[in-house]
């Protein structure tokens, strides 16, 4: 009877947290953080929190500039808040691009001026993906001066009246376009855009860079409608082609979407952004086999890419292709050698993932834990997952030493108090 109990308080305390392991699995952060002339600043702190939990993760950037946050815990959802700490410096420029678990990246790479006190954007941050944040600062002096003497010249300038406006030369409505959008006032920026197209109704440049705004303050049907002007104008420019897509993407519109990269290929055949969005849309479409085959025309054109390596790593885990998916991994660490603890913490994940995982994946999954605790011993997150995996294929005394060493580097994360438990009872 004590012997049963055991087995059944085992189980019991395995169930949760192994069902959960795609909403909690960890992510990381990466980026580089500059100042104004691009030069490395070393010590700027980013803290991450994650807004259905409680804990934040942070991390400082190294004498080159680089900032890497590594264990990001989620319950639930993506969407992550951030803070960036640094003494008497300010940030006026980010440029964020998310991925998911096949590293295939999620929408588009945002880019975006910051004004002086203004509040830094939502990040959406995949399980077991990755985030690169990069990140320019300058002098809080020397943005808060640019934005009051700004202010000041607004205001003088409405002082001024009709006498000073029949003085004053009519500034150019296109410039003075891309300077409000480019300051983050894309709102602001519309009546702007659409003078200078009256004046330039058949500029391209123009319209492309109108319908982008729209797409980014979500006036869809506007964007859409006033991208394909500039198709029909030019239809062999693919940038406008990839505009018309990431309104269809937001629009949820994936047929269509795949459909205008397939259009656009066809113009550029060697565009890995293509390729790459092809490769997004054939995940959000749940097809495996198109995800693969994009996958593959990104390393044909581009052998290093060691995102589209890692992406083949998991598409080809999930035919159950498990020969290529190693080798597609082993690639991934060849060229980022500083990573490959996450890439093999990433094949286990995966496979463990699979709703009809067969005893013989386990064990790849078990194989691949112990790789990445090989390579990165206090790498808390797989030492939990070799554990979970080793009990359930039987191994009651190594799950017990991997759990122990989970608790040993996993701080203060949520599920210590369970982790130890389920140790006791082994």
């Amino acid at each position: 009877m004590k012997k049963l109990l055991l087995v059944t308080v085992c189980v019991t305390l395995l169930l949760p947290a192994s069902s959960a392991l795609a909403q909690t699995a960890v992510s990381e952060a990466q980026g580089k953080i500059t100042d104004a002339d691009g030069n490395p600043l070393p010590g700027v702190e980013v803290v991450l929190r994650s807004k259905t939990g409680n804990t934040d993760y942070s991390g400082k950037s190294n004498k080159k500039g680089r900032l890497y946050i590594p264990g990001l815990y989620s319950p639930q959802g993506d969407a992550w808040t951030m803070e960036i700490k640094a003494e008497g410096l300010t940030p006026i420029h980010l440029r964020v691009e998310s991925r998911n678990a096949q590293r295939v990246l999620m929408g588009r790479i945002e880019e975006m001026a910051l004004t002086f006190g203004q509040k830094l954007p939502e990040l959406q941050i995949r399980p077991l993906g990755v985030i690169r944040i990069d990140i320019q600062m300058d002098s809080e002096e020397t943005v808060r001066a640019a934005a009051y003497a700004e202010a000041e010249a607004k205001a003088s300038a409405e002082a001024g009246g009709e006498a000073a406006a029949k003085v004053a030369p009519q500034r150019d409505p296109w410039q003075e376009a891309l300077q409000v959008a480019g300051a983050g006032d894309l709102e602001g920026s519309l009546p702007l855009f659409a003078k200078a197209i009256e004046r330039e109704p058949e500029s391209v440049e123009r319209l492309d860079a109108y319908a982008r705004v729209l797409y980014q303050t979500e006036d869809l049907e506007a964007a859409e409608s006033t991208i394909l002007k500039s198709i029909e104008l030019e239809p062999e420019r693919v940038e406008s082609r990839m505009i018309l897509y990431g309104t269809y993407v937001s629009g949820g519109r994936i047929d269509d979407a795949e459909e205008v990269l397939r259009q656009a290929r066809e113009i550029a055949p060697e565009d890995i952004r293509i390729l790459q969005q092809l490769a997004f849309v054939a995940g959000e479409a749940g097809d495996t086999a198109k995800a693969i085959e994009a996958n593959e025309g990104i390393v044909v054109i581009d052998a290093s890419n060691k995102d589209a390596w890692a992406a083949l790593g998991g598409l080809y885990a999930e035919t159950g292709e498990l020969g290529k998916s190693e080798a597609a991994y082993q690639k991934v660490t060849e060229l980022a050698p500083d990573e490959a603890h996450q890439v093999f913490f990433n094949i286990g994940a995966l496979i463990m993932n699979k709703r009809d995982r067969t005893p013989a994946e386990v064990q790849e999954a078990v194989v691949a834990f112990r790789r990445a605790v090989e390579i990165k011993s206090d790498y808390a997150a797989a030492h939990k997952q070799l554990g979970l995996a080793l009990l359930g294929s039987g191994d009651r005394p190594g799950a017990k030493s991997s759990l122990q060493n989970y608790v040993k580097y996993a701080g203060g994360a949520p599920d210590v108090a369970q982790m130890q438990r389920l140790i006791d009872s082994l």
